[in-house]
């Protein structure tokens, strides 16, 4: 079946429309179940567990084997080691050990989880593309007017080229928005975050999901 082309126009960080370009079907419309998102993001957040927690159980504590004291005469309670959970210092019951903590999802799983989340953002008028993200020099408040030139409210998430080091570090200072370069484009972060400025070089093509 051939892909149907979805428009969509290209600006400037203006506001100026300079251009439009085709959307691939196969990845600005697309219908996807919630659960596949639920996947996927489970399985990113699984990803960044450390999974390093550990605990000392009876037999790493180091402690003597000798019995504490003897078995009858004492009045108390019979006790064969200070290792025992039971005592201060002793041996943790049923602790945490280092794990891997990662979930596998499938491939077709998580590209198909991707263009539903980016289908969402085109349908819902979230998704600008940018032409170029150069920037004169490093200044936070040049960021602001961009955001304020394209009337939007909320976190904003930038796909920029691996050149604009400069609006990169301009963004680092504002908690609402997080920037990424192409490669690292994300469901977790697509859901996070309300708007989408994305360099036109960046769009996803047909080609890229038969990968």
């Amino acid at each position: 079946m051939e892909n149907k082309e979805l428009t969509a126009p290209i600006y400037d960080l203006e506001r100026n429309e300079v251009g439009s370009i085709n959307l691939p079907s196969d990845y600005f419309d697309v219908d996807v179940p919630i659960h596949l998102f639920h996947q996927v993001v489970r399985m990113q957040e699984a990803k960044h567990r450390q999974g390093t927690a550990s605990t000392k159980g009876r037999s790493d504590v180091n402690y003597s084997t000798a019995k504490i004291f003897r078995q009858k005469g004492t009045g108390r309670a019979r006790a064969g080691s200070r290792r025992s959970p039971i005592r201060y210092h002793g041996g943790v019951t049923f602790g945490p050990k280092p794990r891997d903590f990662s979930i596998h999802v499938p491939k077709k799983v998580r590209k198909k989880a991707l263009s539903g989340a980016l289908t969402n953002k085109f349908r819902d008028g979230k998704l600008f593309v940018i032409n170029d993200f150069s920037v004169p020099e490093i200044k936070t408040k040049q960021i602001g007017a961009i955001i304020d030139k394209f009337n939007v409210s909320g976190k904003t998430l930038f796909v920029i080229g691996r050149d604009n080091g400069a609006f990169k570090l301009s963004t680092r200072n504002i908690p609402t928005i997080k920037t990424l370069y192409p490669e690292g484009l994300n469901v977790r972060d697509l859901l996070l975050y309300d708007n989408l400025f994305i360099l036109k070089d960046a769009i996803p093509t047909s080609s890229e999901k038969e990968k």
